[in-house]
């Protein structure tokens, strides 16, 4: 009927907005705790990483110049560098720790088919960070603000 479709139609919208905010409140503490940290990346780390990336894109397009991929993407690996040292040292000062059990639930969970399944590894990070997100937001004095999301125009 048009009444449940609607129901639907707004239980998803709902749900897409709440993640959104989600994602930016993330975002948000990411920045700061960034920002509260300057901590220098090592040259031959950022080094390494930018000719990793920089040798993907010139293998998909050769015409690709070094510099531009170096431009875009050396703030972005200093940021990411500096977030990941943070959320480490935040997890280990605060005692905030996967349990193998948790990564193996969530590895045995995703589909099998899947070829984009991430490692171990990546599984355990990523559990790891959000616990990080959820510690830092239970740690924060938020100012809420109703939440826009940006207009998504999907076209055919």
């Amino acid at each position: 009927t048009l009444a449940a479709l609607r129901d639907v139609m707004r239980k998803d919208m709902e749900h897409r907005a709440a993640s959104a905010a989600q994602r930016a409140l993330r975002g948000q503490m990411r920045q700061m705790v960034v920002g509260a940290t300057p901590i220098e990346v090592p040259a031959g780390f950022l080094e390494e990483h930018l000719n990793e990336v920089t040798e993907r894109f010139r293998s998909r397009d050769p015409k690709v110049a070094p510099e531009a991929v170096r431009a875009q993407f050396e703030p972005m690996a200093v940021e990411q560098f500096r977030w990941d040292f943070c959320a480490s040292e935040i997890a280990k000062k605060e005692g905030i720790a996967i349990p193998d059990t948790e990564v193996e639930a969530v590895a045995k969970s995703w589909p099998k088919s899947d070829k984009e399944r991430p490692d171990d590894e990546k599984i355990h990070w990523t559990l790891l960070e959000m616990k990080v997100y959820d510690w830092l937001l239970s740690h924060a004095e938020v100012q809420s603000e109703k939440f826009q999301p940006k207009p998504h125009i999907i076209t055919p």
